[in-house]
């Protein structure tokens, strides 16, 4: 059976060597600045609902530190029902 190997010289299939591995250092190194990119991403995301968070906590706080003799509706600090269908 004939070999497509065979005829290729030594210095032939370095460079296909070389070129292999230049090649797989460049997905490599891509994948990496991926896996980075969302990390940063997911990061800055959660950064950003933290924020958010505290700003909607305080804003709930004042609220309720505003009007001390007005019951606050309990929608703002309980967790909605399970409603069943």
């Amino acid at each position: 059976m004939f070999h497509r190997y065979k005829e290729k010289t030594e210095k032939e299939l370095q460079a296909a060597v070389r070129i292999q591995a230049a090649a797989r250092g460049f997905l490599a190194r891509h994948q990496a600045v991926v896996r980075l990119q969302a990390a940063v991403r997911g990061f800055l995301v959660r950064r950003a609902v933290q924020k958010l968070h505290l700003l909607i906590s305080s804003s709930l706080h004042q609220l309720a530190a505003c009007a001390p003799n007005h019951q606050v509706s309990s929608i703002l600090f309980e967790p909605p029902a399970e409603v069943k269908i």
